[in-house]
């Protein structure tokens, strides 16, 4: 069997650029952003530490827009890596 690939597909990275910064995918990354960051704040918030410990933002990335959750507060620190790695988030 002759072997498959993409070698002579060439990809439009200006289509890829307008497509991944347009303003569906934007909303998308924005609503899983969004999500993440309220799962882990709830996590927290579950460990006897209330209130906003991570927040959201904006970046620019290589080729697109993208979104990062961050903590910012030491309590969002210590029970960050806790939440991202564990199976919680998959879950919901």
């Amino acid at each position: 069997m002759a072997k498959q690939g993409f070698s002579r597909v060439k990809g439009n990275l200006g289509g890829y650029k307008r497509v991944m910064n347009g303003g569906s995918v934007q909303r998308i990354l924005a609503s899983e952003a969004s999500k993440a960051e309220g799962g882990a704040n709830a996590f927290t918030n579950a460990h006897d530490h209330p209130g906003a410990h991570f927040d959201t933002k904006q970046v620019q990335g290589k080729f697109a827009k993208g979104y990062v959750v961050h903590p910012t507060t030491y309590e969002g620190y210590a029970h960050g890596h806790e939440f991202f790695t564990s199976e919680y988030p998959k879950g919901s």
